[in-house]
């Protein structure tokens, strides 16, 4: 993508990341992680504390696991992000 011609400011980050393995039993993880961060500090209803900028707002993770046919053997998700309303983070 071309860089613009007008001065911008980032405000939103998402990051999101995908790695896949091959295990030793034969089958196949697929791990995938998104976060999400404010290049500001956000001050969310109920927080005592700002949060500091570049602290995840979101950050979620999922494992899946298929054989060599792609069924589906285990899949296993995690959000360790912080617990806030979805209208707080506007």
């Amino acid at each position: 993508m071309t860089q613009p011609t007008i001065q911008r400011e980032e405000l939103h980050r998402r990051t999101i990341e995908m790695r896949g393995y091959r295990r030793s039993d034969g089958d196949y993880e697929i791990e995938g992680r998104v976060t999400d961060t404010k290049t500001h500090p956000i001050q969310p209803q109920g927080r005592d504390t700002p949060m500091p900028a570049g602290v995840p707002i979101h950050d979620m993770s999922v494992r899946l696991v298929v054989d060599a046919s792609l069924v589906v053997k285990d899949v296993a998700a995690a959000d360790v992000g912080p617990r806030l309303p979805r209208h707080q983070l506007l």
